[in-house]
């Protein structure tokens, strides 16, 4: 369990993951001791609802969920860890 990844996930502490980005869509990662994870919006080019997020990524990270979509309110956002 990497604490460092969701403490960062929980104060909301993300940046632009500008080496993943593709075809005009923006990437965002988070970083831990161990691990990084990176999401994006895969509706369309608006940014996430990043605390919506954050909080999915978390929820999905503790059942062992490494990939996968989830609905921040009004966009599907792509993760994976």
């Amino acid at each position: 369990m990497d604490s460092k990844l969701i403490k960062n996930l929980n104060v909301g502490k993300f940046e632009r993951a500008k080496e993943k980005d593709f075809g005009g869509v923006d990437v965002y990662k988070v970083v831990g001791d161990e691990l990084v994870v990176y999401y994006w919006n895969s509706s369309n080019d608006e940014t996430p609802r990043h605390d919506n997020c954050h909080n999915e990524i978390i929820d999905n990270y503790l059942d062992d969920i490494l990939s996968g979509t989830f609905s921040d309110g009004f966009n599907e956002i792509m993760f994976e860890i």
